[in-house]
């Protein structure tokens, strides 16, 4: 009996064996077909690079260089009123938006009207400085809301015509601490479709464009927010993250933005949102800015549990682990030369400046990343019909006759939802029993890992292979996400850094990534680099 059980395990396992062989093949195949393409339409795409781009108007105020920390100190002794910040960020918006195409929907009236609450309540109040800040640690202060956050009153259609003109009926949990701590939201950003893509482009809203290159992508899916702050439209901003989409857009603007550990920040009223214990633990919502000190100070607003997001990290005690070379992925594109370069000239500097302990070790193996990520991204249970209309319930759209009409741009959906409901739907030819062998393999990944770094330990690593792209070149990129999207797999925080500009005058940066609850590591680190490497650069 013991022997036919393990020759039945034996058949089984040899059989999983060949599937998830056949399942590679199957990918590899397809990126030869993408590799292939892409040199085909490369030479294309280097003609349309030459395309003028649209120049982003310089700012006429200094007051859009003072970081979203000290505005609210301002505001709060009275040294300047909130609605002069607000009006001066209305102005910009409405000069610069024409040329990035960020705005899905604005609310400026009321956000006036609030900024004037707030200076004649800070003319009344009996409150000292203190306990202001305190209670109110953003008041006064603009701030700008990706649009698949629920904000009362905005739109929530996020991207997607099955969902046009739905209105959120009342302000998402995350959005209600923002309000709570006495910030102002502008207006809700641009997306991509249902937020599924690294380029925000919709047939709802449009195209939103790259403030160094208007010719270029700003990327996904919070690429508004990305867009918006890179050009100083904003300030601080409020992004989700469910497979680099804070950090990518981060990296495509020039701008911070921070991944925070799984389930530190509530997303019950994101859309999409799926209702399954693994989805909730991938999607995160966390803070985009211009600079670093305010991802701390956003983030304590947004946070769901008491860890320690003051800590100022002696950077004596960091282990870094960094490598400027992930190796040569079949599917995806080499790291770029200014990636590297940025990557090591970090790691040199926290080394021989601040002391940090460095350590060359590969900890991350990227190829088995794409497996798992791939796997167990499309794996989760209850996913939502994207292909029915939400407004019509009882249609639904055909996908193949969906995708015909999308080569004659007469389909309701884009590429992003079929793509999605494609996947999801096939997971992506993988079964229950594979998913079960990722998830073993993530365990032992996140043991090995949280291991290596402890308390003190991060690691370096690109945020995508290179920097942003030109508009319709995200199908031939988007394998890239595997450098962030394995980081939300595994739950560990991560901030994006910006590390200046290349010669072509596109940002480039790298994301810093600690032990599961000690974002306060990561800060740190980023923290130091701006000070070292000047952090935003502004494209005008």
């Amino acid at each position: 009996m013991e022997s036919e059980n393990f020759v039945v395990s034996f058949i089984s396992f040899q059989s999983r064996q060949m599937k998830q062989q056949l399942w590679l093949y199957s990918v590899k195949i397809g990126a030869i077909f993408f590799m292939v393409l892409d040199k085909i339409v490369a030479p294309i795409f280097w003609v349309l690079s030459w395309k003028r781009s649209k120049k982003i108007p310089p700012v006429e105020h200094k007051i859009f260089e003072i970081s979203a920390k000290n505005l609210a100190k301002m505001i709060r002794k009275k040294e300047i009123n909130s609605e002069e910040v607000v009006r001066r960020y209305i102005n910009r918006i409405n000069k610069v938006n024409p040329i990035l195409n960020a705005v899905v929907q604005d609310r400026f009236v009321e956000a006036i009207h609030e900024a004037c609450t707030v200076d004649e309540w800070l003319r009344q109040t009996s409150l000292s400085i203190d306990e202001i800040e305190r209670g109110y640690p953003l008041l006064g202060v603009p701030i700008t809301i990706k649009e698949s956050c629920k904000v009362k009153g905005m739109s929530f259609c996020v991207g997607t015509n099955v969902r046009k003109g739905m209105i959120a009926d009342e302000d998402g949990e995350v959005v209600k601490r923002i309000k709570s701590s006495g910030a102002i939201p502008l207006l809700v950003s641009n997306t991509p479709e249902i937020c599924f893509g690294i380029e925000s482009d919709n047939f709802v809203t449009g195209r939103c464009n790259n403030p160094y290159n208007t010719n270029y992508t700003c990327g996904g899916s919070s690429g508004g927010e990305g867009a918006l702050l890179g050009s100083a439209c904003s300030v601080i901003g409020i992004g989700s993250d469910l497979a680099g989409s804070i950090r990518v857009p981060s990296l495509f603007n020039g701008i911070f933005g921070h991944k925070p550990t799984a389930n530190l920040v509530p997303n019950r009223d994101h859309y999409p949102i799926i209702h399954d214990e693994d989805f909730y633990e991938y999607l995160v919502l966390g803070p985009m800015c211009r600079y670093s000190e305010d991802l701390r100070l956003v983030l304590n607003v947004m946070t769901n549990h008491p860890i320690n997001l003051n800590e100022k990290v002696d950077m004596k005690k960091v282990t870094v682990y960094h490598t400027e070379d992930t190796g040569n992925l079949f599917f995806v594109n080499n790291v770029n030369q200014d990636v590297r370069d940025a990557i090591k000239k970090c790691a040199d500097h926290l080394k021989h400046h601040c002391k940090a302990k460095l350590n060359n070790s590969k900890i991350i193996d990227l190829e088995k990343c794409f497996d798992m990520g791939l796997s167990l991204f499309f794996g989760v249970k209850n996913k939502p019909d994207l292909l029915l209309d939400q407004v019509n319930p009882p249609k639904r759209y055909n996908i193949v006759s969906e995708f015909i009409k999308l080569q004659f741009k007469r389909s309701t959906l884009n590429y992003n939802s079929l793509a999605y409901d494609f996947l999801t739907n096939t997971h992506s030819f993988l079964t229950v029993k594979d998913n079960d062998y990722y998830r073993d393999m993530l365990d032992h990944l996140k043991t090995n890992l949280m291991n290596t770094l402890g308390q003190y330990g991060v690691i370096l690593f690109p945020t995508m292979p290179g920097p942003t792209f030109q508009h319709g070149y995200s199908p031939l990129k988007c394998a890239g996400v595997v450098y962030s999207m394995i980081f939300n797999i595994l739950g560990f925080p991560a901030t994006h850094v910006p590390l200046g500009l290349n010669k072509q005058g596109l940002p480039i940066g790298v994301q810093v990534i600690a032990s599961p609850h000690r974002d306060a590591v990561c800060l740190s680190v980023a923290e130091e680099l701006e000070v070292r490497f000047g952090g935003w650069v502004a494209p005008f």
